[in-house]
C-alpha cells in the first residue's frame, strides 16, 4: 500500500508490539527490480483487515526536464527516470484480537508527482 522510500527519504517504520521476536527477510528480483519485504514472526492471534487504497486526488507528472550533459555526443538523449504522477491516497486498517478491536486507523500518503528526466549531449563530434 506504500512505499518504503520515496524521496526525499525513508518513510516506512513499524514497532513490534508482539512478545515475540520477529524476522525481517528481504528478497530482490534483479530482473525485474523488485524488492519484497517479509515479516515473519509468532502469532498473538489478532486479525488485520486492510482496505483501500482509496484515491482523494490525482495529479499529473510535470514536463520532462532535459540537462545538458558534456559527456555524451552531441544529439545523443538518456533518460535517467521516469515521470510519475501525484497522489493523495489513504487506505483503513483494522486490527482485531477475540473480537476487540485493538487498532483502528486510516493511513494517508502523499504522493508529490515527478518528471521524467533527461541527458542531452553537448560534446562536440
Amino acid at each position: 500500500m506504500d512505499a518504503t522510500v520515496y524521496p526525499p527519504g525513508t518513510d516506512f517504520r513499524f514497532h513490534n508490539d508482539t512478545p515475540g521476536w520477529i524476522l525481517l527477510l528481504a528478497q530482490f528480483n534483479p530482473k525485474k527490480q523488485h524488492l519484497q519485504f517479509a515479516i515473519i514472526g509468532t502469532s498473538d492471534h489478532r486479525k488485520s483487515e486492510v482496505t483501500g487504497p482509496f484515491f482523494l486526488s490525482r495529479s499529473p507528472p510535470p514536463e520532462p526536464v532535459y540537462e545538458d550533459d558534456p559527456n555524451l555526443a552531441m544529439g545523443q538523449v538518456k533518460q535517467v527516470d521516469t515521470a510519475h504522477p501525484g497522489a493523495k491516497v489513504y487506505f483503513a486498517r483494522t486490527v482485531t484480537r477475540n473480537d476487540e478491536i485493538l487498532i483502528k486507523e486510516s493511513v494517508y500518503s502523499d504522493y508529490v508527482p515527478w518528471p521524467a528526466r533527461f541527458l542531452r549531449g553537448i560534446k562536440p563530434n
